[in-house]
């Protein structure tokens, strides 16, 4: 049961963070002389894409498998898939816990409702 929980919550936090986080991927660096007072530093550019939108982006993928892609990315509501997952959670943390320091048997605890 409780792993059933953890990998529906580590497939919506999966599809959260390829369909509308995008990690910052460096791709230029650029170094700034010393000039007016200031000292040298280095200016970093960051692309911010999505992994989704890079493969698109690729064209390594057949067009009936884009599409199905981009669907699924329009599909994702933020707000939607969040509620979901805290909602996942906190069902998971409802579950039984050993609690004092008596040992107990990890199968009476569970057979609990």
């Amino acid at each position: 049961m409780e792993s059933s929980w953890w990998s529906t919550i580590h497939a919506e936090s999966t599809r959260t963070t390829r369909c509308l986080q995008p990690p910052q991927r460096l791709i230029h660096k650029e170094s700034l002389p010393e000039e007016d007072g200031r000292p040298a530093r280095i200016r970093r550019r960051y692309s911010a894409y999505t992994p989704w939108y890079r493969i698109c982006q690729a064209g390594v993928l057949p067009p009936d498998r884009q599409q199905l892609l981009q669907a699924r990315i329009h599909a994702a509501n933020p707000r939607v898939l969040s509620t979901k997952i805290d909602a996942l959670c906190d069902q998971l943390h409802r579950l039984p816990v050993k609690s004092g320091e008596t040992p107990e048997s990890v199968y009476a605890t569970l057979a609990k409702p």
